[in-house]
């Protein structure tokens, strides 16, 4: 209905992000475009480990606002806390003001703004909208979604500065 086809990678494709992802060795990997847990365990299981990585024991991925799937998502060696997704927040709870136009009860984030603590360390994971069809309509939702981290980091921190906080995605 005039949006990009929805593209499902194949095996090859995997295996080379998997393979990636065991040269990285990373404790902590943030994804995007996760079509739910289950897709994420049946990447994680059956094609991750098989590549010789090692385990990620926890793994997150909630449902976003995208509705075709397109999920933000995190596997960790390390325990994940107070994990909390934010696609429900709008404009309005954030105390941001929309485009005139614009309804205020919308939700914020195109797919999710999701957080989770690792240590002392606070990751927020959003994929950001993407500049289709149109670049400068985007622009502005993209510009609202960067406002709405910004607005939810300074209520997660008294002072963000000395905060220990990562933005990815």
């Amino acid at each position: 209905e005039g949006g990009p086809d929805i593209v499902v990678a194949d095996d090859a494709e995997l295996e080379g992000q998997a393979g990636g992802l065991r040269e990285a060795d990373a404790d902590v990997v943030a994804m995007q475009e996760v079509f739910d847990r289950e897709t994420l365990d049946y990447f994680h299981d059956r094609i991750l480990l098989p590549s010789g990585s090692a385990p990620y024991p926890f793994r997150i991925c909630l449902p976003g606002n995208d509705g075709r799937g397109y999920d933000v998502a995190l596997m960790s060696r390390i325990g994940l806390e107070d994990v909390k997704s934010h696609a429900t927040l709008t404009a309005k709870d954030l105390g941001l003001e929309r485009e005139a136009g614009d309804d205020a009860d919308e939700p914020v984030f195109r797919r999710d703004c999701l957080s989770a603590r690792v240590g002392e360390l606070t990751l927020l994971v959003c994929h950001f909208k993407a500049p289709w069809p149109d670049a400068d309509i985007a622009w502005m939702t993209r510009r609202l979604e960067a406002l709405a981290v910004r607005r939810l980091i300074e209520r997660m921190f008294p002072d963000p500065a000395s905060a220990q906080w990562l933005i990815l995605g």
